[in-house]
């Protein structure tokens, strides 16, 4: 259980990095660089369901650990969906 929490907090700040910096590439290579070296002995690493999807085609996860990372980066997109709004409402004012 708690993997899939890092999971869901790794793909949240990849979202919000995505957003926030509009993809700069500098800034999204050291995300992905900074969380794969604080998880990497805690969860497999997939930030998106595409990766997950690779990991399993290589056979590097399980069926079931690839829906369940899925899943959990799915919720982290819904609640970035609902919470980026007022977050970036906000950042405008200021």
């Amino acid at each position: 259980m708690y993997k899939y929490f890092i999971e869901l907090v790794g793909t949240t700040t990849v979202l919000y990095a995505k957003l926030l910096t509009e993809a700069n590439p500098t800034v999204m290579g050291l995300v992905y660089f900074s969380l794969l070296t604080i998880a990497h002995t805690i969860t497999s690493g997939y930030f998106n369901p595409l990766s997950a999807f690779a990991g399993y085609a290589l056979g590097r996860v399980p069926f079931q650990e690839m829906v369940y990372n899925i899943l959990t980066q799915i919720a982290a997109m819904i609640l970035v969906i609902i919470s980026f709004t007022p977050i970036s409402t906000f950042m405008k004012r200021v």
